[in-house]
């Protein structure tokens, strides 16, 4: 909203008009970042590094990206904190 002052006393309100269009949602990436524990910090917190393996099959289950998350990082020297998946997408305006 913008106050348009009219005079001294009175001013008048002008909307900006918002236009709403369809959305289509599109993935194009998917990513599998695994988060290990590798040690403990001076602080006392731990130490966490991530290991990012991209081109994740883009039609793969999210029980499917876990459970190879949890493979390859059974296979690792650390503790295993997360697993996430990470999708790029592309908006396209319909």
């Amino acid at each position: 909203m913008k106050l348009i002052r009219k005079s001294i006393y009175t001013y008048e309100i002008k909307r900006k008009e918002v236009i709403i269009m369809a959305v289509t949602n599109t993935r194009v990436d998917s990513d599998l970042v695994i988060t290990v524990k590798v040690g403990l910090k001076p602080s006392g917190a731990d130490d966490l590094r991530n290991f990012k393996f991209s081109k994740l099959k883009i039609d793969a289950t999210d029980e499917a990206a876990y459970a190879i998350g949890a493979k390859i990082a059974s296979v690792l020297p650390y503790e295993l904190k997360a697993v996430q998946r990470v999708n790029d997408n592309m908006l396209i305006n319909a």
